[in-house]
């Protein structure tokens, strides 16, 4: 006679509770990949609108055009130079931060801002191609001293040497640059845009600015000479140039 086999009334329920809790994480495992997903998307989106929104420069040093007529400029001497100078502090506007800077300027990010790019007219009597370099500099003079009184070619945060071919119809070239590495400026400083002659027969002039404003005359432009640094004659026009960063927060 065949034996009764007992059944445990407890078994039913133990099948539905594991099937309810495989169920249970099969759904939380589909929404953390929708979640994944989702948010997935938003990343992409938001690099994509950092890096649409860093790539509008402020101007920070604009000394005035270039005249159409009766172009003139400052002289730069053979293996001399002249400077004018800047202070990088933008209007303050939040944006993406940028890498390439060190941890010092990720730490405090509101504090410096990023050269974007030069541009300097100058033309020459006698060469067709002028060839220069241009630099970013800290002035002479102790920590102490905000606003340094000349350039001090020892202290450059940056130097390219660029050069233009002009066409014999030209009245003036424009040298450009336009840094591929990151260069940090601090907005609380006082910088040189300096532009040198590397040659030691030629010399060229940057260009003068057409009609200066009572702010483009204030702007401290210095001249090298045989006896060294020297400040313009306040009588006399800065030479045109703009420089444009790219504000970092």
């Amino acid at each position: 006679m065949k034996e009764k086999q007992i059944l445990d009334p407890t078994q039913p329920m133990e099948t539905t509770t594991r099937r309810w809790k495989g169920w249970i994480v099969f759904f939380i495992g589909l929404i953390s990949l929708f979640y994944m997903a989702d948010r997935q998307d938003a990343f992409v989106v938001t690099n994509s609108q950092c890096a649409m929104t860093s790539q509008r420069p402020s101007t920070v040093l604009h000394s005035g055009f270039p005249p159409i007529d009766n172009v003139t400029g400052l002289t730069i001497l053979p293996g001399k130079a002249a400077a004018i100078a800047f202070e990088p502090n933008p209007a303050v506007e939040r944006l993406n931060v940028m890498g390439g800077e060190s941890w010092w300027d990720r730490l405090f990010p509101n504090r410096h801002v990023h050269l974007h790019s030069v541009q300097v007219p100058v033309l020459s009597a006698k060469n067709q191609t002028i060839s220069a370099v241009v630099s970013i500099c800290s002035g002479e003079g102790g920590r102490l001293t905000r606003r340094k009184r000349f350039p001090d070619m020892q202290r450059c945060v940056s130097t390219k040497a660029v050069e233009i071919e002009t066409e014999p119809g030209d009245t003036f070239g424009v040298l450009e640059w336009e840094p591929e590495v990151v260069i940090v400026l601090k907005k609380s400083a006082r910088y040189w845009l300096v532009l040198e002659s590397p040659s030691v027969e030629n010399s060229f002039e940057w260009v003068y600015a057409e009609q200066p404003s009572d702010v483009t005359e204030s702007i401290p432009v210095a001249i090298q000479g045989e006896n060294g640094w020297q400040m313009q004659l306040k009588d006399t026009p800065p030479p045109s140039a703009i420089v444009t960063v790219e504000r970092h927060s």
